[in-house]
């Protein structure tokens, strides 16, 4: 058993695996530089993590076993054509990401030690 903060490689592994539309997927040290550098490929996923919950100890003697849920987000990144006729097409680039993103992620364990991942929310912006 490790007691080290969840990992998110795994989770960028799986989805420059499983999500091929994705032209760049990096974790959340890139993100910020992507936010300021406009020629960065896109689609692009950054997996960010975002806190972890520890549960209650809930067993008797011998070795401690705790439950954490550990959250993360991915945020996926695209151009914006809204002031021309290519939205629409990065629109549906976009619900192609989305698509890939939670068929790869919903249900897959990222370590033995791992519950499947699930589907915690999602906003767009």
């Amino acid at each position: 058993m490790s007691v080290a903060p969840f990992d998110i490689a795994p989770v960028v592994d799986r989805l420059k695996a499983n999500a091929p539309s994705l032209r760049r997927v990096a974790g959340a040290a890139e993100r910020a530089a992507a936010e300021t550098d406009a020629g960065l490929p896109t689609p692009a996923a950054y997996v960010v993590p975002l806190r972890e919950s520890p549960m209650p100890h809930r067993g008797g003697a011998g070795a401690l076993r705790q439950a954490v849920t550990a959250v993360f987000l991915v945020v996926l990144a695209a151009k914006n054509f809204r002031l021309s006729d290519l939205g629409m097409q990065a629109n549906a680039t976009l619900q192609t990401a989305r698509t890939e993103v939670r068929d790869a992620l919903i249900g897959w364990q990222p370590t033995t030690e791992c519950t499947a991942c699930e589907l915690a929310g999602s906003e767009l912006q």
